[in-house]
């Protein structure tokens, strides 16, 4: 017991409160973008955020408790929310997850536990203002070091490469969300490691707040950011099967230099020779990816009708494989009505807000 009534209303606590309530408006942000669009990255930039306000209230309810149960529960939470994380910056960079970063997390997690459990890693004492708050012993604090300096290292990491390969329209959101990066990947931890907050009470948890919002707002504001890194889309082409004739090219600004631009006749003729060559010979069906060194093929055909439609990329990923199915369904659809005579092109030039429609995520280069 303590000389103090409880609840116990300090700075700590209140600035707990604070983060809580800045996390819960990140929570809506990503929520919302998530329910409409259905990215991957905002999956977990919305489940990350929702584990950040029970980490926040515990946290503030543990000091207006002074209760070292909760404030251990706070720690048990951030675990998960590590995780998430990876598997944020993973979504935004590469198709799969890479298990050595999940494994170095879970091994450091692991030590995570174990030292939480040690009755010297929280301890209640009496600032010099006069509040009674809960404070982190040094053996939690190296032991949690490897844990932040992880997280935070990979969060700053990948927000400085999407700054770097961002198009020029784009750069201002990078740069803020490199900035958000930052204020939660290196000054919240920083802060905890100079021990600043038992200077200024919960300055890592506050810092670690605006980062996060900073980050969700300008995510949800600019979803483009979480494609850069992943992969670079270079042309949609919808082909005749039958004469090889392209109905419809969409190039993507800045994706193709010049030197290295392909004619769309050239181009179609090409796919249609492939296609009626693979299909011919081997007598395995039609073609749905052609793999290159530096770019893949996706294909969507139709069942009814001689048409494909052809997204060039430098990688492939699930969610240009899904909206290249979308569009092609949709394309099929409203289009149909020409595919009797296809020779006049110009009954296709609306398929452009098709494109807008289904691949609003793609980035266009300078």
């Amino acid at each position: 017991m303590y000389p103090v009534s409880l609840p116990n209303w300090t700075t700590q606590a209140i600035v707990g409160l604070i983060s809580a309530g800045c996390l819960i408006i990140a929570f809506f942000i990503s929520f919302y973008h998530y329910n409409r669009k259905k990215y991957r990255p905002f999956l977990f930039l919305t489940l990350g955020p929702f584990l950040t306000i029970f980490m926040s209230l515990l946290y503030a309810f543990s000091v207006l408790f002074l209760s070292i149960p909760l404030i251990r529960a706070s720690v048990y939470t951030f675990i998960p929310i590590g995780f998430f994380n990876i598997l944020l910056l993973d979504s935004m960079s590469r198709e799969t997850v890479d298990p050595v970063k999940i494994l170095a997390l879970g091994m450091i997690s692991v030590a995570l536990l174990f030292v939480s459990l040690d009755p010297s890693s929280f301890y209640i004492n009496m600032f010099p203002n006069g509040e009674w708050r809960i404070y982190l012993g040094d053996n939690f604090l190296i032991v949690a070091s490897p844990f932040f300096i992880l997280i935070g290292t990979l969060y700053v990491y990948y927000a400085a490469k999407i700054y770097r390969d961002a198009p020029k329209e784009l750069k201002i959101q990078a740069l803020v969300f490199l900035l958000g990066g930052i204020i939660t990947g290196f000054l919240s931890p920083g802060s905890l490691a100079i021990r600043l907050n038992d200077i200024i009470p919960a300055i890592h948890m506050i810092l670690f707040a605006i980062g996060v919002l900073i980050s969700s707002n300008t995510l949800a504001s600019q979803p483009k950011l979480a494609y850069i890194l992943p992969f670079k889309v270079l042309r949609l082409a919808i082909i005749n099967t039958n004469s090889g004739v392209p109905l419809y090219t969409h190039i993507w600004e800045g994706s193709e230099r010049t030197e290295d631009m392909i004619d769309p006749m050239l181009f179609s003729g090409m796919m249609h020779t492939i296609s009626q060559f693979v299909q011919e010979s081997l007598k395995k069906g039609n073609v749905t990816e052609i793999h290159l060194e530096e770019a893949i093929l996706i294909l969507e055909r139709s069942e009814q009708f001689p048409i494909v439609c052809v997204l060039i990329s430098t990688k492939s990923s699930q969610i240009l494989r899904q909206n290249l199915n979308y569009f092609a369904k949709r394309f099929f659809e409203e289009f149909s009505q020409y595919f009797s005579d296809m020779s006049n092109l110009s009954n296709f030039a609306t398929a452009s807000d098709l494109v807008l429609e289904y691949f609003p995520f793609v980035p266009e280069y300078d």
